[in-house]
């Protein structure tokens, strides 16, 4: 092999693994199976960073649905979809991970929209992954068209109030469902005037 050629590879390659008397944990590995396609990569420990890592490696679209299964002991040798819930659980017994994607479910909310004076009503779409975030900056712009402002509010479904950076999936709203927004008042400026003596 030429010079050239073993310096470029010895700058590209990884570092030597380290050895067994480290304190550092080596990573563990898993191999991603996507349509025609096989990569090797370090396993997270957390269920949302590998579906993460799964979009970036293989270039997949916002707009596709991505589910990841795996094969499981109590599986024999069947593969099943993984429960986000569950991965702590499972993730020492992974080698190997099955990606397939579909196109993205399309949600229908009916939003009521009270903004403290009144009560407005329509729908909007959105997908299973969007935040309560965004179904309320959504909303907003519905009940305000031509406005470029999101006024504070927070949300509602049933009787549970919404945090912004879940999803509508976490919360298991689904097509049909109804959410209420409800406009929080603006601050008033109260002046007041001294009086003369």
């Amino acid at each position: 092999m030429s010079t050239n050629m073993m310096m470029m590879m010895s700058r590209y390659s990884l570092p030597e693994p380290l050895d067994t008397g480290s304190s550092i944990e080596q990573p563990r590995m898993v191999l991603l199976h996507y349509e025609d396609r096989k990569l090797l990569t370090a396993l997270s420990p957390q269920f949302k960073d590998v579906k993460a890592d799964v979009i970036r490696l293989f270039y997949i679209s916002n707009d596709l649905d991505v589910r990841i299964s795996a094969k499981h002991p109590l599986l024999g040798d069947e593969k099943a979809e993984i429960d986000p819930h569950v991965w702590p659980w499972i993730v020492d017994q992974i080698t190997a991970l099955w990606v397939s994607t579909y196109p993205m479910p399309v949600v229908r909310l009916n939003v009521e929209y009270y903004n403290g004076l009144r009560s407005k009503q329509g729908d909007i779409t959105a997908t299973p992954y969007s935040t309560v975030l965004e179904i309320r900056e959504k909303a907003s712009h519905v009940f305000h068209p031509g406005s470029d402002l999101t006024f504070p509010s927070h949300a509602w479904f049933e009787k549970t109030l919404l945090s912004d950076e879940q999803t509508l999936l976490y919360y298991n709203i689904r097509d049909g469902c109804k959410i209420r927004v409800i406009e929080e008042p603006p601050n008033r400026v109260v002046e007041v005037k001294k009086k003369k003596k």
